[in-house]
C-alpha cells in the first residue's frame, strides 16, 4: 500500500523532517491498534468436549491421557506428547476437574526430551474425572 503525500515547495526541510516524523508515529499507533483489535490465538485450547484452562496450558501441550501405569509413588501417564511422571502428592494447585470425563495432563517438555522418558517432562496440571 503506497501512501501519497503532497508536500507543498514552501515548507523547509525541518518541517519536512516533521511532517514524516508524525506520519511514522501516526502509522506506529494505528498498527498497535489493529494489532490490539486482532483476535488473538489463546494459550488455551479444547480437544474434544475437554477445554484446558489459561493457567495450565501452553501452546497445546495438553492431551487426553492415553494409558497409565503405575510407578513408584505415583502413575506414569502416556499422552499423544509422551510418558509423564505424576507423583501421588501433586500439588492442589495442579489439580483440575475434567469436564469430560477422562484424565488429561499439561505437561512442559524440558530441553532434553525424550517422549519414552516419563522423568525428562514437568507437570503443569492433571485434569482427573472425579475429584477427591
Amino acid at each position: 500500500m503506497k501512501i501519497l503525500i503532497v508536500v507543498e515547495k514552501s515548507m523547509t526541510e525541518l518541517q519536512r523532517v516533521i511532517l514524516l516524523v508524525i506520519l511514522w508515529v501516526a502509522m506506529f499507533i494505528g498498527l498497535i491498534i489493529v494489532a490490539t483489535l486482532l483476535p488473538s490465538k489463546a494459550h488455551a485450547h479444547s480437544e474434544g468436549d475437554m477445554h484446558y484452562d489459561n493457567e495450565c496450558c501452553h501452546n497445546e501441550d495438553c492431551a487426553p491421557v492415553l494409558q497409565q501405569t503405575p510407578a513408584h509413588g505415583g502413575l506414569i501417564m502416556e499422552t499423544k506428547h509422551g510418558k509423564v511422571y505424576v507423583p501421588n502428592d501433586l500439588p492442589k494447585f495442579k489439580i483440575k476437574k475434567s469436564t469430560d470425563g477422562r484424565f488429561h495432563v499439561c505437561q512442559r517438555r524440558f530441553t532434553i526430551y525424550d517422549k519414552n522418558d516419563p522423568y525428562s517432562a514437568s507437570i503443569l496440571c492433571v485434569y482427573y474425572p472425579e475429584l477427591y
